[in-house]
């Protein structure tokens, strides 16, 4: 498991569109996923942990795995996720 950091310009729709379909692509391989630690109006930011075999964006940064973090796992993940993309 590795885990990453995203930032997502909100104002870059070029950039959000890829996440988003990263996120759509991936999600049943993303193990966990933070709230948005961002403030929604400039970035959204968040902490995922994904399976080794998972190809992240060039827009992640490696994190500690130790860093003291609330992740969402299970059906908590994909509401979390599905609610994002449906408020994209």
């Amino acid at each position: 498991m590795v885990r990453y950091q995203v930032v997502i310009d909100v104002g870059d729709n070029a950039e959000c569109k890829v996440f988003e379909d990263w996120l759509k692509r991936y999600q049943n391989e993303i193990i966990g996923i933070s709230e948005n630690s961002g403030c929604g109006c400039c970035v959204n930011i968040f902490t995922v942990e994904l399976l080794d075999s998972v190809v992240p964006l060039a827009m992640f940064n490696q994190v500690e795995t130790d860093q003291a973090l609330e992740m969402r796992y299970g059906l908590e993940k994909n509401l979390l996720i599905n609610d994002y993309l449906n408020h994209s």
